[in-house]
């Protein structure tokens, strides 16, 4: 595939889904989710509280894996419907 069908092809994926309210909500939702996550002592997203810090290995990991697996099922919901 050559560059040029690559970027047409990102393009048009890049349009369809800034165009969706779907991916804004997405967007809204993460970001207020990782605020109150690093704000606040009341949600702990992966068992980062007490003397174990929020930025210790083993809790960016599990914190990760947990917005992987909530950006999978968004993202996958999306072509399905295609």
């Amino acid at each position: 595939m050559s560059m040029g069908v690559f970027g047409a092809v990102y393009r048009f994926e890049l349009r369809y889904h800034l165009a969706r309210p779907v991916t804004w909500l997405y967007f809204a939702a993460f970001a207020a989710g990782s605020f109150a996550f690093m704000s606040t002592d009341t949600i702990a997203l992966a068992g980062g509280s007490g003397q174990v810090m929020r930025n210790a290995p083993w809790v960016l990991v599990r914190a990760m894996l947990l917005i992987v697996v909530l950006g999978q099922s968004s993202w996958r919901g999306s072509s399905e419907v295609r």
